[in-house]
Parts: structure tokens; C-alpha cells; sequence
């Protein structure tokens, strides 16, 4: 072995910091001062001798090295008396600073995996347990129950009661078809829904996941008790009161192209929208196509030949004057524009249906497949009409995003 002293050396320094705790014993003697390390006494804790006994070897380490350095360099000074002694000097040197680069190593090591390996300043004891603050505000939500009555009640075999919601839910999993009663929590602090720091819910519930078919309706912070267990999926909304925004387009074309346009103003929809679509023409501010200049006026914004025949002709011809602006209904929406935080709903109410508020189907745009959340460039209603059905009413909620 070319450098038993570097062996030996490294090999102390290893086995005092590791066997520290092992060997600890009463204090009997003062310990040598190492500067930046507090001095040893009766009441040092272990980390404190870890921490000492670390720094002292590190110092002990190269302080060695600095000494080899030292009586290498003297050696190859004097090596032109003998010639043999230059190897000597090399071998010490090449051994030194192979030494300084270990301990600049482990320290690098140990200071870059965890301070505290170095500093020791650990402490064993654990940190306080600390709460949080009691909720003072907001603390709204909607709470799908199993009961009939919105009890939140664990059940005895340890199972949830209840699923509550912030926000909308795809997939009510275990909860599918178990829904008996939904509790809208809101946080009012105006007593009315219409402040600014107000937090009220509108839920509804779905037969279908992926917030499809079969639809119903809820809102206004309270128990609704004994409701038919149908709900697989869930639309929550946050009312805004006073939404801002420039309203909501609905096109007679694909992807907004022009071709009839209605929109309904911003206006309109403080408070929830709702109409009949065949109550709702594609009216509209048109401009005047011989003069781009004049200001536009206000009249259906389907061209001529497009609008809906009341008295045709013998030979297949529509009587002149006998055009009606089209209404939104009969699939004549194809796209919708949201220009705002709007929610919009198209459903179809079946005239035998119990409740306006018991909808047969309904979809609800932005959907979560919509690439644009600003409002489908084209409209499917898939399960309104395979089921053999058109949308009749429109549904405009303004929302929270």
C-alpha cells in the first residue's frame, strides 16, 4: 500500500463518525475547540456530538493533507541530492491531493443530499400538530343524498351517505341511480343570491353519464326531498347575478356562416333565461346589401329565399309575400356562440311531462367534448334525436367560470 498514512487517516475519520453514538459517554474531559463548532458540555444533545465529530475529522482530514503536501514538496526540492527521492515526492503529493479530492467529495455529498447531514440541527422531537382555521366563509356546496330527506349521515357499514359537489361531475360512480334528494348549500351572505361575495348552486341531474338524457332541474339553497333515484351524472353551476358579457348567438348554419342569426342580449339573461324555441325568430339588425354605408335595420336575418313558405303556388312556387321569418325550432339552431359566462341548455319538455322542471332530455353546452368552449361550431343533440325528438326550449344560465 503506496499511502498507508492517507489509509489510516480516512479510515479514523469513517469509523468516528459512525461509531460516535456507540461510544458515547459521560463528559469527563473539555474536548479541543474546532472553530465554527459549538463547544462540547455535559448537556450537548447527540446531534451536537455528531456535528463535532464530523467538523473534527474534516479538519483532522485536511490538516493531513496539507502536512503531506508540505513534506512532498520539501522531498522534491531536495530530490536533485537523490535522484530517487523525486518519486517519493510524487507519490506523496499525487496521495495528497488524491486525499483533499475525497474529502471535498463526501463534504460536496453529504451538503448536497441534506444539509442537516452536515449542520446536524435536526431535532427529534416532532413538530406541533396545526390546524387549520375554522372556515369563516364560504363554505357552500351540493350534497347528493341517499335519503330521502338530505341526510349526510354516515350509513352504518362506514359508506358515505352523500357525494358532495363544488363542481360538475362526469360520473357519479357508486352513487349512480342512488340519489334520493339533493341539499344546495349556498353561502349568501346578502340573503338573496344577488351579492357579489355570494356563492348559490344550480345543479342538474342526468340518467346518462357524460351529462346526457333524461334531465332535472335545482336550485335555490334547500332540501329537495324524495326525488326519483335516476342520476348518473351531474352539471353544477355557480348563479352570477349579474353576468357581463355580449349574450348568446344562435346560427341557423354551421359553424356561425351566415344564414339567419338571433341573438339574445346580455340584457335578457340577468336572472335564468328561459324561452320556447318556437316563440324566438331569427330576428336581428341586417344590414342594407345596396349600401354598405346605411345604418342596418332590424328584420329577419335570413335571406328572402330562404324563409319559411305560409301559401305556395300551383306550380311549387312560393306565393310573393307569403315568407315568414323562420323560429328557432324544428333543428333550425347549428351553432351557438357564447360570448360570455353563460351556460346553455336546450331541452326537449314533453307536453305530458309533471313538472317544467322534469325535463325528458336536455344538452348542455359548452360540452365537455366542445374543442371551442365558446359555443359548438356545430350541434349534434345526439340523444334528443334518437330518441325520435327536436329541442323546444332554451335554457340561458349565467355562471361563475
Amino acid at each position: 500500500m503506496k499511502h498507508p498514512f492517507l489509509f489510516f487517516l480516512l479510515f479514523s475519520f469513517f469509523f468516528l463518525a459512525f461509531s460516535g453514538p456507540c461510544l458515547a459517554v459521560p463528559l469527563e474531559g473539555t474536548y479541543p475547540t474546532i472553530p465554527g463548532t459549538p463547544e462540547l458540555t455535559a448537556a450537548s444533545t447527540l446531534p451536537q456530538y455528531l456535528n463535532y465529530l464530523f467538523n473534527f475529522g474534516m479538519m483532522i482530514g485536511f490538516t493531513a493533507v496539507v502536512i503531506t503536501l508540505i513534506i512532498g514538496g520539501i522531498i522534491y526540492v531536495f530530490s536533485t541530492i537523490n535522484p530517487g527521492a523525486r518519486a517519493v515526492a510524487k507519490d506523496r503529493i499525487s496521495g495528497a491531493i488524491t486525499g483533499f479530492g475525497i474529502l471535498l467529495f463526501v463534504y460536496i455529498i453529504a451538503v448536497t443530499i441534506n444539509p442537516q447531514l452536515v449542520i446536524f440541527k435536526f431535532d427529534w422531537t416532532l413538530p406541533p400538530l396545526t390546524f387549520p382555521p375554522a372556515d369563516q366563509g364560504d363554505t357552500s356546496r351540493v350534497d347528493l343524498c341517499i335519503g330521502n330527506n338530505c341526510q349526510t349521515d354516515p350509513l352504518p357499514t362506514g359508506q358515505a351517505s352523500f357525494y358532495s359537489l363544488k363542481e360538475s361531475a362526469s360520473d357519479l360512480n357508486i352513487f349512480t341511480n342512488k340519489i334520493n334528494s339533493i341539499n344546495i348549500r349556498d353561502y349568501s351572505p346578502s340573503g338573496s343570491c344577488t351579492g357579489a361575495n355570494d356563492t348559490c348552486y344550480i345543479a342538474i341531474l342526468h340518467d346518462l353519464v357524460n351529462y346526457q338524457g333524461r334531465c332535472q332541474y335545482f336550485s335555490y339553497g334547500a332540501c329537495n326531498a324524495n326525488i326519483e333515484p335516476f342520476a348518473a351524472s351531474a352539471s353544477i353551476f355557480k348563479y352570477k347575478p349579474n353576468p357581463s358579457g355580449a349574450g348568446v348567438t344562435f346560427y341557423r348554419n354551421p359553424f356561425g356562416g351566415p344564414g339567419g342569426a338571433f341573438t339574445v342580449e346580455n340584457s335578457d339573461i340577468a336572472g335564468i333565461y328561459q324561452a320556447q324555441l318556437k316563440d324566438l325568430t331569427f330576428m336581428g339588425w341586417v344590414p342594407d346589401p345596396n349600401d354598405p354605408s346605411a345604418p342596418p335595420t332590424w328584420g329577419c336575418t335570413v335571406p328572402k329565399k330562404e324563409q319559411d313558405c305560409t301559401a305556395w303556388k300551383f306550380d311549387g312556387t312560393c306565393e310573393i309575400g307569403a315568407r315568414r321569418c323562420p323560429t328557432l325550432a324544428n333543428k333550425n339552431i347549428s351553432s351557438i356562440s357564447i360570448n360570455g359566462d353563460y351556460a346553455v341548455i336546450l331541452l326537449y319538455l314533453a307536453e305530458s311531462s309533471a313538472s317544467p322542471y322534469q325535463w325528458t332530455a336536455c344538452q348542455v353546452y359548452p360540452t365537455v367534448d366542445d374543442i371551442r368552449k365558446g359555443g359548438p361550431h356545430q350541434i349534434k343533440w345526439d340523444y334528443i334525436i334518437n330518441h325520435g325528438n327536436s329541442p323546444n326550449w332554451v335554457v340561458i344560465l349565467p355562471i361563475k367560470k
